[in-house]
Order: structure tokens, then sequence, then C-alpha cells
């Protein structure tokens, strides 16, 4: 039997509202979830030490997405070693409907971070013309995080950097390593170290695998608990084009008992020269170190195509001491960190 067309398109109506209405309660069943997924994150913070506060949750979205907006974010340790407190104007969470496992962060455009430093306080001023983190969970827990930042400005004690771009991954699993990249492009420092150097870095990258994940609130307690744990970063690459200096190379990185950085690398470095001058700027190495360092690191290095001197060379980090080959740079000082 043949259906009359004004049956069928009746059947075909009540079908599309049936539809609709079942998407429209499942997409306020997904605003729900969502939005107690952000109210039980927030609890949650608590137990690691963290007072999280806002002025305010509004949902929205509908039909396509379910935006949950944070207006005026703060978050604060107060008991911890490290008191800090953070402000931002807003923040923007997204979902798909049909994709709950995958969370897009909109970053606030503007934060604060106010940290204590002794007696006073140290207030950075945050700015971004556009910052977003993308979160794929798997099982219940983080798997993949992506993050891009696009004009960056960063103002601490009255000096400014700025980053024209900022690229960030981590990729979780079960067990140990976790991979980790930061790919920083065209930062500009408040002031240069060295003519040589200038204030301009034009890339800094790293590739790395985190053994044991180091903790998020740092302490020199926490840090030597990761240490002990078996903590190390693998670079597996790293690199830096910062004026006349050119690097290049791979290794791995922990802290010693006195908190110093600790590691072993194996770098291609052209500019070195530039690298020494700018430690002697820094008063980090006296200029007749520095000549017998140079003489030492010539020797060393070979010409490449272009003529220009490359050197391939182990830099240690161990005892408290950095040292390009044979030749000590300068004295590491543990890394400042509170107790707790």
């Amino acid at each position: 039997m043949v259906m009359k067309p004004r049956l069928a398109g009746l059947v075909t109506a009540v079908g599309l509202l049936i539809a609709a209405a079942i998407y429209t309660g499942y997409w306020f069943y997904a605003a729900q979830v969502a939005r107690s997924a952000v109210e039980a994150w927030v609890d949650a913070r608590r137990a690691d030490g963290i007072e999280i506060t806002h002025d305010g949750l509004s949902t929205g979205g509908f039909p396509f997405a379910v935006i949950i907006e944070m207006t005026a974010p703060a978050a604060s340790a107060p008991r911890h070693p490290g008191a800090w407190r953070w402000r931002g104007d807003r923040l923007i969470a997204r979902v798909r409907p049909w994709s709950l496992a995958r969370v897009e962060l909109l970053l606030p455009e503007r934060q604060r971070l106010v940290l204590r430093r002794g007696d006073g306080e140290r207030v950075i001023e945050i700015a971004a013309a556009g910052a977003l983190a993308t979160l794929d969970f798997s099982a219940g827990r983080l798997a993949d995080a992506i993050l891009g930042v696009a004009g960056l400005t960063i103002t601490a004690d009255s000096a400014t950097t700025t980053i024209d771009k900022l690229d960030a991954t981590l990729a979780t699993t079960a067990t140990d390593p976790t991979r980790f990249g930061l790919t920083v492009a065209d930062m500009l420092l408040p002031t240069a170290p060295t003519r040589a150097l200038g204030r301009r870095v034009a890339r800094a990258e790293i590739a790395s695998e985190l053994v044991k994940i180091p903790p998020f609130l740092p302490s020199a307690r926490a840090l030597a608990q990761w240490r002990d744990a078996g903590g190390v970063v693998d670079a597996r690459a790293l690199s830096l084009v910062w004026g006349a200096l050119s690097l290049e190379g791979d290794g791995t990185l922990t802290v010693d008992e006195r908190m110093r950085p600790m590691g072993a690398f194996t770098m291609r470095v052209k500019g070195y020269d530039a690298l020494i001058e700018a430690l002697v700027a820094a008063d980090a190495i006296r200029a007749r170190d520095a000549s017998l360092t140079l003489t030492i690191l010539n020797l060393l290095a070979k010409r490449d195509d272009q003529g220009a001197r490359v050197l391939t060379v182990p830099v240690t980090a161990q005892n408290g001491k950095l040292l390009l080959g044979p030749a000590k740079v300068l004295n590491l000082a543990p890394i400042p960190l509170p107790e707790g």
C-alpha cells in the first residue's frame, strides 16, 4: 500500500519531533553531567589544598555544544608552603554532546598570579590574545592534552616578556612514561644578557618523556619524593635558537639531594662564544675563566660546511657544577622551593 503524500509528510514531521525531543532531553542530561563534573572537580581540589571560587556558573550552547562559563574564577593554596593565589576574567569549557570524552577549555584572556616571596609578594600579570586547551579522557583519566597560546604577555616586577606562540602537548599512559612537548616561537625578553644574544629568542623546543609526573604544587619535599620514586625528565630532543647561539641535543635531568639540577646531555652548539659572553655579562663566570674555557671549546669544535664552528660536547650537571666538556662553566644553586 502506498502512503498518501500528506500522511507521509505527517509521519516524517512526527518522527522529527520525536527525534528532536529525544536529543533535547539528551542535551540537558549532558549539560547536567558536564556541570556536575565541573563542580566535583572543584570540590576534589580541596583535598590538594587548593581553594577554588567563582562568581557563578552558566550553561548554554544548545544544540551543538554544551558550554559552561565560569565567571571570575579564582584559586589559592593558602596552606601550601609556597602560598599563591590566582584569578582570571572567565573560563569557558565546551564539550560536544556526542563526544563527552573531549573537553575544550577557553582560558582567560587576562590572569593575575600572586606568589609569596619572603615577607612580601610577587605579582605576575598574564595576558593572551587567545589560549585554548583540548583535553581527551579515556576510562576516566586524562589521556592527552594540547595547549595553544597566541600573543602571550607576561609582566613581573615591571619587566615584560612576550611570546608570539606557545604550544604544549601531554600524552599519558596507564604506566610510565608520559610524553611532554613544548615549543616557544618568537620570545622577546625584557632585557638582553649581551648584545651577542639579544632580546629575541627565535625558537625553543623540547620533546621529552617524564618518568613519574612531577608534583603539581612544587615544594622541596614533593620534588624529593618525585626524585626518590625514580622521577626524571628524559629529553629526547632539545633545541634553541637565540641570537648567534644555536644548539640541539638530548639528555636526562633530575635533582640531587640538595635540590640542585643533576643530569647529562649531549649538545651540538653553534655560537657558543655568545653563550660564554652572556655568562660573563651575568657575572656567572669570570672573564679570565671565560677566556680559558673558550680556548678549550675552540680546540674541541669542528667546522661545518659553512665554516662555522660546531661543538659536540657533553654537558653535565653534577655536584653543583655545570660542565661543558671538561670546562666548568658555573656553579649550580639549589632550586628555590619552599619546604613542605
